[in-house]
Order: structure tokens, then sequence, then C-alpha cells
């Protein structure tokens, strides 16, 4: 344990349960989540899903937390607790870099749509738009034609031409207006990676205020910043319930929640749905990228975290799965109106979240209305997360490094330029990620940067806890910071040991 510089805490309990669920509770749940699922055959995701929460979420989950709160330090400089894995503080802060990079895109994606609420008419409602194709068609939206392509009584299998760049090429079956809208409008997507294309100035301008945003909301410390962080962890909850409920009345829409209930059994034998699963659980939670160590650095020594961690997994994992049930409702009346099966109904990858989400609040009465309070709170919803991101990796260079600030910035405003140059340098890497071939090099990063790598890092953190500083010292050090017994059936070490030893990596 050591004695940080200066280091504030908490204004009250309650302040950490609250950011522990803005961080966790974010795009990774309502956005994340569902898309892996339906890759995943939906029910046969679930699974997976809670074993992986149970067995590698909790105790991964305090395990970072705990250490924080222990050593009172950031990312990097809580691993002095075995300086043999220092390099775990290191590798944590380059994954959650790269991860805010891409996240802020998805916040960028998000300013985007709402700035195209503010109509009169949802502009993913028509085809009429300049961006829509001649294979557009609000047939697959609404179930009946109100576009000149549809009154021709054309079926799903004749060829159209959809203009591509000035170029006419034949597409095999007609789009809804809200694909269009983001593969075309919002998107500009290139053919391939290969077709980079130039900078999109709409995504350009909302990835520079997403992060001006982040910047004014962290500088000054993440606990100054309590009432966003009060938003972003209640505000998700009544949107999703409303968008339920709007969903459950659509035609269809039993059969998507049965999709998304009733597993497909052949795939809980293959690798990749328990890779995807516990991926899923790293970064819902946050584990592995010093964002959770960050937090509990700014703990009283003796407050009880374990109750609050256990409250943090319990509604993080309950937002997933309520945002399963949005999205696959609303997919089964997709499918309904389309006459096809659900798992044909749309394109399966990061992109699903925001042609679904907008189905749904293009069927509310007065959807302009609505479709500007969601995206504000889906804004919310991942700037609660990318707040806490960012300030691990503030957190955990300042803490680090602080002999060096103080010799060569040696100033009071030594939280404000590391904020600004962590800020900076992650709006420009993210650059390339709003071109025309973004989506592409977005993948990329979702794939690889912050996924795979979470996993392996999180193998070497409980072989650094459990086979080299000792999961009996741990605990001893748990109880004694928390000034209460874990309990017989951890007490004995027999189950912590099995978990920390085997089972969790």
């Amino acid at each position: 344990m050591t004695n940080n510089h200066n280091r504030g805490t908490w204004n009250n309990k309650a302040d950490f349960v609250i950011a522990l669920i803005s961080y966790g509770v974010g795009l990774g749940n309502v956005w994340r989540f569902p898309y892996l699922a339906y890759s995943s055959g939906g029910g046969a995701f679930l699974i997976p899903s809670l074993v992986s929460s149970v067995v590698v979420g909790i105790p991964y989950a305090l395990l970072e937390v705990s250490l924080g709160q222990w050593m009172k330090e950031g990312g990097i400089g809580a691993w002095n607790l075995t300086p043999l894995f220092k390099g775990i503080g290191f590798a944590n802060l380059i994954i959650v870099f790269f991860g805010n990079v891409y996240y802020e895109v998805i916040l960028a994606w998000s300013l985007r749509y709402l700035y195209d609420s503010f109509s009169y008419e949802l502009p993913w409602k028509s085809c009429s738009n300049k961006w829509n194709s001649k294979c557009c068609s609000e047939e697959l939206l609404y179930g009946k034609s109100r576009d000149p392509i549809s009154s021709k009584n054309m079926t799903k299998t004749e060829p159209l031409l959809i203009f591509d760049n000035s170029s006419i090429s034949e597409c095999e079956k007609r789009l809804d207006p809200i694909t269009e809208y983001w593969e075309l409008n919002v998107l500009g997507i290139s053919k391939g990676i290969e077709h980079v294309g130039s900078i999109k100035p709409d995504l350009l301008f909302a990835l520079f205020l997403a992060w001006l945003i982040v910047y004014f909301s962290i500088f000054r410390g993440m606990k100054n910043s309590q009432l966003i962080v009060y938003i972003t962890a209640t505000m998700p909850y009544v949107f999703l319930f409303i968008l339920l409920i709007r969903g459950l009345f659509l035609p269809g829409s039993i059969d998507g929640i049965i999709y998304y209930l009733k597993p497909d059994w052949p795939k809980l034998l293959e690798f990749q749905v328990w890779s995807d699963a516990g991926t899923q659980v790293f970064y819902s939670y946050g584990i592995g990228i010093a964002a959770l160590v960050a937090l509990g650095s700014y703990n009283q020594f003796n407050h009880n975290s374990y109750r609050d961690v256990i409250i943090f997994t319990i509604s993080n994992s309950f937002t997933s799965v309520l945002s399963g049930f949005v999205i696959f409702s609303v997919l089964g009346y997709m499918a309904h109106i389309q006459g096809v099966s659900i798992n044909e109904v749309a394109e399966e990858g990061p992109g699903l979240a925001f042609i679904v989400y907008p189905q749904a609040l293009s069927l509310m009465p007065f959807s302009p209305i609505w479709s500007v309070m969601f995206f504000i709170m889906l804004f919310l919803l991942g700037l609660g997360t990318q707040l806490v991101a960012a300030e691990a990796i503030t957190t955990a260079l300042i803490d680090e490094y602080m002999p060096y600030f103080k010799k060569y910035i040696n100033c009071k405003y030594t939280k404000e330029i590391v904020s600004a140059i962590n800020v900076s340098v992650s709006f420009i890497c993210g650059l390339p990620m709003i071109t025309n071939g973004g989506m592409y090099v977005f993948q990329i990063f979702d794939y690889y940067a912050a996924s795979r790598t979470l996993l392996f890092v999180g193998l070497f953190e409980c072989i650094a806890i459990a086979y080299f500083y000792g999961v009996k010292k741990y605990c001893k050090n748990l109880e004694t910071m928390w000034e209460f017994k874990l309990g017989p059936w951890l007490n004995s070490h027999i189950v912590s040991k099995f978990l920390q030893y085997f089972l969790t990596p």
C-alpha cells in the first residue's frame, strides 16, 4: 500500500457505485452485446455469457477494484504489488488507449444521428433523400409501399440498379431506408479498406465535439463529474424499457424474443461463441483496461467495495440482457415485414444497433422527439464509459510519472495538460475511422485492439495474484481493508484458490 500525492476520494459512498454503473453500463451493453448475440445464434450466446459473468466477470472486477483501493495507485503503479508483472499496467494503458480511440467514433455516430433527429420527419423513414439509391424501398420498413419503386410490384429477387459513386451496378436485393441512411449517408462507406476515400466533414466535427466534451468533463478529475455520472447511470433504463414496451407490441416481435432465448445448441460447441462471450464480459465490465483500478483508487481505504462490485456486475449483466430483448423484438418485426428468417434480416456487425434502434424509433408516435431523447441518452451512455476510460490513462500517467511532471511542467495545471495531450492524440488517431473506408478500420480495432487482447492480459493478472503474490495473502489484505471476514467459503481459500489458480484463467 502506498501513500499517494494529494489523492482525492469520492465525496460519499454512493458516488463510487454510481460511477461503476455509469462506467460499466455503456455501449458495450446496448450496442456490442446485441450484435454479438445476433451473430452467435441468439440464445446460444446467453449461456456462455452467464457462465463467463460468474466465473470471470465478478472475480476480475473484484480483483481490479480492490487492487486500486489497496494500492491507492492508477493502472500502472498498482502493479507494484508484484513488480515482476508491472508490464500488465502498461499493457492495460495501451489497450485502453486503443479502445478510447475507436469508442469515441461511436459517440460521433450518435451525435450524427442526434443532429438529424431535429427534423419534422426522421430522414431514415423515407427513400426520398438525396443519398437514397434505386434499391431503397419503404416496403421493407412499413410492410407497405409509399415509394415509386415498390408501386411497380417489383419482387425482392428482381435485380435493381444502385448508384455507387456515380457508377451503376446491380444490387441483389432491396434495402430499407434505415440501412441506406447508415451506410450511404452517415458512413459514406466504400467498397473495401483499400478504398480509404476522404474524411467526412460531418463526422470530423462530431468526433471533435465528442472529444471536447470528454476533455471538459475530466480535466479537473473524475470525482468532479458527478452530475454527468448520475445521469448516465440512470437514463438508459428508462429509454430501454420504453423501447421494449413498444417493440413487444409489434407483429412478429415474439418470434424475435424466442430466437433470442432459444439456444442453437450446436453453436455452444464452437470456440468462437465462448471466446466472444468471454471477450464481451471483459469489454462490458471494463476489465483489463485499468479503469476499475483507477476508480477503486479513489475509495476510502476501508470502503466496502465488495458490495459495490456485486451491485455493479448484476446491473451490468441485466442491462445487456435487457438490450437484447429490445433489439430482438425489433428484429422479429423486421423479419415479419420482410418475410425472411431472423438470421437473415440484418447484416451482422457493429452497425446492427444503429439500424435496429432507429427502426424502433421510427415506429413510435412523435418519433423525432423520441429520437432526440434516445440519441442524447445513447451519447451520455457512451460518455459515462469514456470519461472513466480517459481518466484511467490520465490517472495512471500522473501517478507513475509525477516526479517528471513536477520537474518539467512544474505547475498546478498538470492534470489539465496531461488530459489535453491524452485527448488530442486520441482524436488524431481516430481520424482514419471517419473516412469512407473508416468502418473497416473500426472493425479491425474492435476485433484486435480491445477484445482478444483483454483475455490475454487478464490471464496474466490472474497469474500474478494467484501464483506470485498469493491468493491467501491477498485475501488477508482484503479482510484488513474491508474490516470483515470473507466468509467460510472464501475464508477457507478452497473456492478462491480454485477460481484464481484454475477456473478463471
